[in-house]
């Protein structure tokens, strides 16, 4: 348990880092705009809403959250695959499939679409790593 003031400094800090993070990408998105700017500044102005809107309705944070960094993960491995940089393109794969094993130890969720789910990560890895590599090597 804390303290009353306690609380208080962690609520100051918080708001804080939230506002200021909230300037660098709101800045980001006015500088370079909406469609030049990397999707993570994107996704993080939508995240602090669902923060707070989570509070009343965690079930739907939670699908909403995981749907954002789904999309996140799909955005940046399909720019890494249009600019042909392998490094971005796993990066995003990476993203997703953190979020495949974060939801593999979801207990609501059956061990036959856990496996189903890992196999077809693990496939669209691997494919998508082929394809830019064989791509590469024609050009």
């Amino acid at each position: 348990n804390r303290t009353g003031s306690g609380k208080l400094v962690n609520t100051i800090v918080d708001t804080l880092i939230i506002f200021s993070s909230s300037l660098l990408a709101g800045n980001s998105i006015r500088l370079k705009g909406f469609f030049k700017t990397r999707p993570e500044s994107i996704i993080y102005l939508i995240f602090i809403p669902l923060f707070y809107f989570g509070i009343a309705t965690p079930v739907f944070a939670q699908i909403a959250t995981n749907l954002l960094i789904l999309a996140l993960g799909i955005s940046i491995a399909y720019q890494g695959a249009q600019r042909n940089q392998l490094g971005l393109m796993n990066y995003g794969l990476m993203i997703t499939i953190v979020l495949a094993t974060c939801r593999f130890f979801d207990d609501e969720i059956s061990f036959v679409v856990r496996g189903l789910l890992f196999v077809a990560v693990g496939t669209g890895f691997f494919v998508s790593n082929y394809l830019m590599i064989r791509k590469k090597k024609q050009l």
